[in-house]
């Protein structure tokens, strides 16, 4: 439907779709397949929004996480750090969209063995999360867990040791 044009006429409907499928397409590892439909979503929201928009920051955050997948580092340190700073210009202060950049960033920073600077990240994303999710009362356990646990493995330190509020 998309490749015939039928949802054409609905641009930012067809954009999220196509995202869907290609993250679909890198979560069963498709990485072929899902390379060109997730480079397509980030050109296509440069050309639909032309300035900043959470639809191209989610689309150059896919992009980034299928490229770190794939090792390409570079590219995808890039990409996540582009879209991080448009969520911060278009979610000024503590948002849940710039808590998921910085884990996003981090997880990156984890990978390149920068591990004092994706532990800062991380702490960051933990305490941004806390703040924006526990004034809209959403649960954050899930994200604190992940948190956690990359920062013990950063520091080789046990869980609990790692608890903002102790230090």
């Amino acid at each position: 439907r998309i490749e015939g044009g039928e949802l054409a006429a609905a641009p930012e409907a067809e954009l999220r779709l196509m995202r869907v499928i290609g993250n679909t397409y890198r979560d069963v590892a498709q990485y072929d397949a899902a390379e060109p439909i997730l480079r397509s979503t980030v050109s296509k929201a440069r050309a639909l929004f032309q300035t900043d928009h959470l639809e191209l920051a989610l689309s150059q955050s896919s992009l980034a996480e299928l490229l770190r997948l794939r090792g390409d580092l570079d590219s995808a340190e890039s990409l996540f750090r582009d879209a991080l700073e448009m969520n911060r210009r278009l979610f000024p202060g503590d948002h849940p969209e710039v808590a998921n950049g910085l884990e996003n960033l981090a997880g990156l920073l984890h990978t390149r063995g920068d591990l004092a600077s994706a532990e800062s990240l991380m702490r960051q994303a933990l305490e941004m999360a806390r703040r924006a999710f526990e004034a809209q009362e959403v649960p954050i356990g899930a994200l604190l867990v992940l948190g956690e646990e990359v920062l013990a493995r950063a520091s080789n330190a046990p869980i609990s040791s790692l608890d903002p509020t102790a230090h």
